[in-house]
């Protein structure tokens, strides 16, 4: 990216790698999406109808960046992640992570030469789940076998992973294969959402960004990066 420093661009690859979900905070990443917006019946999501489900099959992304925000439960900023995978033989894997009180600055200090880097962990929530899917006209369901949450509800503690009760997702899906393809959705919350929409809108939509399909991961942890000894 043109004007960026190389060694903050490098140290803001190292903390994207540590988080659990591809974010691209340098360039159109998630400080550059809209959070979900209220959807209200008849509205019109950008795409057409998705002609077959495996017309849907691939990774979808979708992510954003709220600074200077109050959350309703007293914290500040927000960063949320959608990976979304669905595959052709009609299972699916999806990942929403949340992360709020966000280090004041990106990238975080690099450490002194000799200096013992400190662990510290990200407050944030991991949801992971997996199932099977079905496409019937424009709405898109899917219906989880297994849900996981991890939490890191303080800077130095992390919950282990659980298992949670699944929630089906019904959403109303739009495709755009105009130039980079993209999936619109909407539909309501599930209760694990962070997003400040959800407690405000009873459906929201956004749009989902189509990825190269990533190899099958462990489900990740959430938060865990290194911040630089000053």
């Amino acid at each position: 990216m043109p004007g960026t420093d190389p060694m903050k661009a490098l140290m803001m690859a190292a903390l994207i790698a540590a988080l659990p979900v591809p974010v691209d905070i340098l360039g159109l990443g998630p400080s550059a999406t809209k959070p979900p917006q209220p959807y209200a019946d008849g509205a019109v999501l950008p795409g057409e109808i998705p002609v077959t489900a495996k017309s849907l099959s691939g990774a979808w992304h979708y992510g954003y960046l709220l600074r200077h925000t109050k959350l309703e439960n007293g914290a500040s900023d927000l960063m949320v992640t959608v990976l979304l995978t669905l595959n052709e033989d009609s299972t699916y894997e999806m990942i929403y992570s949340a992360h709020w009180d966000l280090p004041s600055s990106f990238p975080l200090a690099i450490p002194k030469p000799g200096a013992m880097p400190q662990p510290h962990l990200i407050k944030g929530r991991t949801v992971k789940e997996t199932g099977r899917f079905s496409l019937s006209g424009e709405i898109l369901l899917l219906e989880p076998a297994d849900t996981e949450l991890s939490e890191v509800q303080s800077s130095s503690t992390r919950t282990p992973r659980q298992s949670i009760s699944g929630e089906n997702h019904v959403w109303i899906v739009r495709l755009d294969t105009r130039g980079a393809p993209r999936l619109s959705i909407a539909g309501r919350c599930a209760s694990y959402q962070l997003d400040p929409v959800c407690s405000r809108a009873p459906a929201v939509w956004y749009s989902m960004q189509s990825r190269p399909k990533p190899p099958p991961l462990r489900t990740p942890s959430v938060g865990s990066f290194t911040r630089g000894a000053r």
